[in-house]
């Protein structure tokens, strides 16, 4: 089961984490990235920030691999997502769309998401520095009404293949106010929430299991 365990702070609203499964190993830039196979004995530990004022968050642990979009919660309504995050196998430049259906409060309606693989990135976060591929999502919510548009949601992703797992995730999303009229300089547009989620340290079923710098998962 995934857990979240919420910092006392004040949180708008947190966008988890996808937790593939993770089976170390190393896939050269440009050849395929194959689907991860599952470890039941993983451990994931995240950190959520809250980008528009750089406190943390809450914090997000992981202990079953899952490739799911997984659950959003945008402006405290959770959206769940029952389709994969990705179109495997990954590859830089590659292209993918996906129409599905998304609940909400108690409500269904369509969803499409447009997802990129841009390229190859190195990075570092607490759990340590990791080759990745960056992956930009566009998901676009049809829970329009009378009075508002349906919700953007805009989704980069840092996979790390040598963990078969995310390593950074950024989150925004957006929506506009019709009833407010046209505006040309986006007086309409009303922000929603701007998570990063940043892994803290991991632990894998292979022999000698990894643990990030930042201390052992329990």
């Amino acid at each position: 089961m995934n857990h979240l365990t919420v910092n006392p702070r004040a949180i708008c609203g947190w966008l988890s984490a996808i937790a593939l499964a993770a089976c170390a190993s190393t896939t050269p830039h440009g050849e395929l990235v194959p689907a991860p196979a599952p470890d039941p004995n993983a451990v994931w530990s995240y950190q959520v920030i809250n980008a528009y004022n750089g406190l943390e968050a809450g914090q997000l642990r992981s202990t079953e691999g899952w490739g799911l979009l997984g659950d959003t919660l945008i402006n405290r309504v959770e959206y769940a997502y029952p389709e994969p995050a990705y179109s495997f196998p990954l590859q830089a430049g590659r292209n993918w769309t996906m129409n599905t259906t998304v609940t909400a409060d108690k409500r269904t309606f369509p969803a499409t998401v447009r997802g990129q693989a841009l390229g190859w990135e190195r990075i570092k976060v607490p759990a340590g520095e990791f080759d990745t591929l960056k992956i930009r999502r566009q998901v676009y919510l049809e829970d329009d009404e009378w009075w508002r548009s349906g919700t953007e949601v805009y989704e980069i992703e840092w996979y790390a293949p040598e963990l078969r797992q995310i390593v950074r995730r950024e989150t925004r999303s957006e929506y506009r106010d019709v009833a407010r009229g046209r505006d040309p300089f986006g007086g309409n547009v009303i922000k929603g929430d701007w998570n990063i989620v940043e892994l803290m340290s991991y632990r894998t079923g292979k022999v000698g299991g990894n643990v990030a710098p930042s201390g052992s998962t329990p």
